[in-house]
């Protein structure tokens, strides 16, 4: 008789233990129920409306600036660029063939300065030397003019030969 009823006393407590187990479980339930968890949002930032004056406003577009000619940069005669201690091999309305015996570097030197003095402002100067053979290019340019110099020299040459173009 004592083992019945040691059996139905452990039954009754699993029983019980059972009940208490699923009310608890219950009442988590229902509390997280009851009381919602804070969510951690964020709050949407403020944008700026713009007023009905703006919002029908064009989009300002800033003006550009085109090239002109300015009056005191008067086109330079293709005969403004021979170099001082050079002879004239031919010449066209476009285009003058030089020759001297001056160092290279000394003429290219006097045309980058000329292309300077008078006021041109998109320049490349170019200058190669390989094996004492040289080739220079300079070329200058203003609105209303261009002019290209190229400067050669051969190593076993003593003449250096200029050709000067010009629009």
């Amino acid at each position: 008789m004592i083992s019945i009823l040691t059996i139905l006393v452990l039954t009754l407590a699993v029983i019980i233990t059972v009940q208490n187990a699923t009310k608890d479980s219950e009442k988590i339930i229902d509390t997280s129920l009851a009381k919602p968890s804070p969510t951690h949002s964020q709050t949407p930032s403020p944008t700026l409306t713009p007023t009905p004056s703006e919002e029908n406003q064009p989009t300002a577009i800033p003006p550009t600036s085109t090239p002109t000619t300015r009056p005191d940069q008067p086109s330079q005669s293709i005969s403004d660029f021979q170099y001082p201690s050079s002879s004239i091999i031919s010449k066209t309305n476009f285009q003058t063939n030089l020759e001297s015996t001056d160092d290279p570097k000394k003429i290219t030197d006097w045309y980058k300065d000329k292309i300077k003095s008078i006021g041109m402002k998109a320049t490349s100067f170019v200058q190669t030397n390989t094996n004492g053979n040289v080739l220079n290019k300079l070329v200058g340019a203003t609105g209303n003019q261009e002019v290209r110099i190229e400067i050669t020299k051969q190593n076993n040459n003593a003449v250096v030969k200029i050709a000067v173009m010009s629009n």
